[in-house]
């Protein structure tokens, strides 16, 4: 088949590490259909490029808003018409992307389906964060949403939350991982200090403020711990001060390639979700993969996981500290934690998998 993917970003070459889960699983697509992915926002160039067998279409349009957006929206559709004809539009997330997904299909008569990502859903007026916050992603949601073929979401969590809110039937289709199992191994002992690690852009909705505030009522408590934190933002200069200011003994890592992470994974115990929303949440995805327990905000996968070593409520640092001061007296359960969610995770969220839900999501769009 002939598969057009919408998405406001996508790698702009084999290193670049620009969503990389939806990287992966595109060029994996590619190896059973043409595919061509049009990026509407990054890279921030219109030079057509090609990436294995997948063809990039740049719109490079940045951050347009009001009538820049509308200019957006033209180019994409013009851009698509043209390297058309496709048999299935994919937009990945619902505002642009599914907007166009939705309304080339229907001028094509092709199958359209709007996949969930971020927080479509959303209102976090105090974090910034979240599609429902915008008056235009709210029009261009509901309307990709409402007409789309299929609606999907990455995890079971906003599978439920999408089905009440849209009114409709959401499927169940998470990213897979591409990284290599075999490259790391299920942790056989731990030793002190308790090593901690929390993932991500450094943003308000990841709630990193509380996970590091948790670790610190932890360590005032006499447990011995040292967090890594790995990833960058606009916060990262807010959050090196409290954890200084707090005493918790930490290093910051920055960005680092994926591949790189996952090797340093092999050195942390227990990997921790403040997040107060995620629609898959791939950090957390990956460090089971890696072998390491998980614990945190019941928001996304981590609310799905059998084996994960516990949850907590979101910014709340007791039940967070409550949680620390038990896993450091608690090395076993650790270890059992981080085997068994490898071996689930393999079975669960493995590139083989996503692709046979994506065939058997085509295959209900054809019989509707």
């Amino acid at each position: 088949m002939r598969v057009c993917v919408i998405t406001p970003g996508f790698a702009s070459d084999e290193h670049d590490e620009c969503i990389p889960a939806l990287r992966d699983f595109v060029l994996a697509l590619s190896q059973g259909h043409q595919v061509t992915v049009v990026a509407l926002r990054y890279p921030h160039h219109t030079e057509p490029y090609r990436i294995g067998a997948v063809d990039v279409l740049p719109i490079g349009a940045k951050q347009s808003a009001g009538l820049g957006r509308l200019r957006l929206l033209a180019k994409a559709k013009n851009t698509i018409e043209k390297a058309g004809p496709f048999d299935v539009f994919h937009g990945f997330w619902a505002d642009e992307p599914g907007w166009l997904a939705q309304h080339c299909a229907s001028k094509a008569k092709a199958v359209s389906i709007v996949s969930l990502m971020g927080g479509e859903f959303a209102e976090f007026k105090t974090q910034g964060y979240g599609g429902m916050l915008s008056l235009a992603n709210r029009v261009l949601q509901r309307r990709a949403i409402s007409r789309a073929t299929l609606v999907t979401a990455g995890s079971k969590w906003l599978q439920r939350l999408a089905s009440g809110q849209a009114r409709r039937q959401v499927s169940l289709l998470p990213l897979g991982v591409a990284l290599p199992q075999d490259a790391v191994t299920a942790r056989s002992h731990l030793k002190a200090p308790l090593r901690i690690a929390a993932i991500g852009s450094m943003v308000a909705i990841k709630g990193f403020d509380s996970l590091i505030e948790g670790c610190a009522k932890a360590h005032d408590q006499g447990v011995d711990l040292h967090l890594s934190m790995f990833g960058d933002g606009p916060l990262r200069t807010n959050l090196e001060k409290l954890a200084t200011a707090r005493n918790v003994p930490t290093k910051w890592f920055g960005h680092l390639p994926r591949r790189e992470v996952l090797r340093r994974l092999g050195e942390i115990d227990l990997v921790l979700q403040g997040s107060l929303w995620e629609s898959q949440g791939m950090a957390i995805v990956e460090a089971a993969w890696a072998g390491c327990a998980v614990a945190g905000t019941q928001v996304g996968t981590l609310d799905e996981l059998e084996h994960r070593y516990g949850e907590f409520a979101p910014m709340n640092t007791e039940q967070i500290a409550t949680l620390i001061e038990g896993a450091s007296l608690d090395p076993q359960g650790l270890i059992d934690s981080g085997r068994a969610l490898q071996l689930e995770v393999a079975k669960s969220h493995s590139m083989a998998k996503a692709l046979e839900q994506w065939e058997t999501v085509i295959a209900a769009a054809g019989s509707i």
